[in-house]
């Protein structure tokens, strides 16, 4: 099967990386940009106000992208948002597909060639309220994306797959996923850290699990924290307390870890 072109930057890989279970490189993703949802009523009389965009922008972050709002039925995710901001009029997002199979690389296909167009967005909103006959949508602490969805008409006129010559400046969408990946990066350290504590106790200086969490490269703190996760688990299926003070020799074998981590790593 032969991979689709891709332009994927750094910025973009570690926002994508931190959805994908394994790795992706940039040769097994094909990234596009979108316009999500606008100021103008949508297909089924719905404005979701300037207020809604702002609030739910970031939580656009890992929505699914499937076809026909088909939530229900055994269909797998084409692909995923992986950033998401309000600029003027709209939410854009910033959507991936990979490429290492082959529906991905069959979605890509249609994508460039115009099948795969338009969009629509499924959302959970409460806060409504009806003005001259269009429901007026508000943000509320409930609000929730459930995904996006490829239709044959999208839920606003604009929305859908946008051309590189959108109005979101590329400058502007780099700084964002710039700040995001640290975001995004600072609290995958602090779970971590907050995990190690669970884990192995409290008698190691949270300060080493910091060091051990900044001395790695994000995909593989990713996989150490589901470690944790699963350690974290076998330990309570075992009758284990969790919140216990470590034993000596797991003292040590963290603080080899760590020995190890700054020798190749040069910290």
């Amino acid at each position: 099967m032969e991979l689709l072109e891709s332009k994927v930057t750094t910025e973009d890989l570690e926002l994508i990386n931190q959805i994908a279970h394994e790795p992706l490189t940039a040769e097994q993703v094909y990234t596009f940009k979108t316009r999500l949802i606008d100021d103008k009523p949508t297909a089924n009389g719905r404005h979701y106000t300037k207020e809604w965009r702002d609030a739910n922008a970031p939580k656009f972050y890992a929505a699914p992208i499937i076809f026909k709002h088909d939530i229900g039925g055994s269909q797998e995710a084409v692909g995923y948002i992986y950033h998401a901001e309000h600029v003027d009029d709209a939410i854009h997002g910033q959507a991936y597909i990979p490429t290492n199979t082959d529906s991905g690389c069959e979605a890509v296909t249609k994508v460039k060639n115009g099948q795969l167009k338009s969009m629509s967005l499924h959302a959970i909103s409460l806060n409504l309220k009806s003005v001259n006959g269009v429901v007026e949508v508000s943000p509320s602490e409930t609000d929730r994306i459930l995904e996006v969805s490829f239709v044959a008409v999208g839920g606003c006129q604009s929305c859908g797959v946008v051309k590189d010559n959108c109005d979101l400046p590329a400058e502007r969408i780099t700084e964002s996923l710039r700040e995001f990946a640290e975001e995004q990066w600072q609290d995958l350290q602090n779970e971590y850290v907050r995990l190690s504590a669970f884990a192995f106790g409290t008698s190691i200086d949270r300060e080493v699990y910091k060091s051990v969490a900044e001395s790695v490269e994000p995909s593989t703190l990713k996989a150490m924290v589901q470690d944790l996760k699963r350690t974290i688990e076998d330990k309570k299926q075992n009758g284990e307390s969790v919140e216990l003070e470590a034993e000596d020799a797991e003292v040590q074998k963290l603080k080899d870890s760590l020995a190890s981590i700054r020798k190749t790593k040069g910290v």
